[in-house]
């Protein structure tokens, strides 16, 4: 049933060869960088936390220096800058040649 499944969907696809669907899909070409950026917002608070109980004075300073650390939307717009990099280096260039093979080699 799943491999089924898989030449229908292969069959769906245009401009990808059938037998690349299960490791150079460009669909599912995508780097996740959200979820560490999740666990680096955590381990920055945390560290604020502990340098402003050690030192109160310190914490306003830290609050201002590491607040981009902290911004969510921070992560948001380096996970978009980083997959729109690697479509527009990896993925543009195989959708191209598959186009291009599939238009003239008929």
């Amino acid at each position: 049933m799943f491999v089924d499944n898989l030449a229908v969907h292969a069959q769906e696809t245009p401009f990808v060869v059938e037998n690349l669907q299960c490791y150079a899909n460009t669909k599912y070409l995508n780097i996740d960088l959200m979820t560490p950026g999740l666990y680096m917002r955590g381990a920055v608070r945390a560290a604020i936390t502990i340098g402003t109980s050690s030192c109160p004075v310190v914490g306003s300073v830290l609050d201002l220096v590491l607040y981009p650390v902290l911004d969510y939307n921070f992560y948001k717009a380096l996970h978009s800058a980083v997959n729109a990099a690697l479509h527009l280096v990896v993925g543009l260039p195989i959708i191209t040649f598959h186009r291009y093979c599939s238009l003239f080699s008929a």
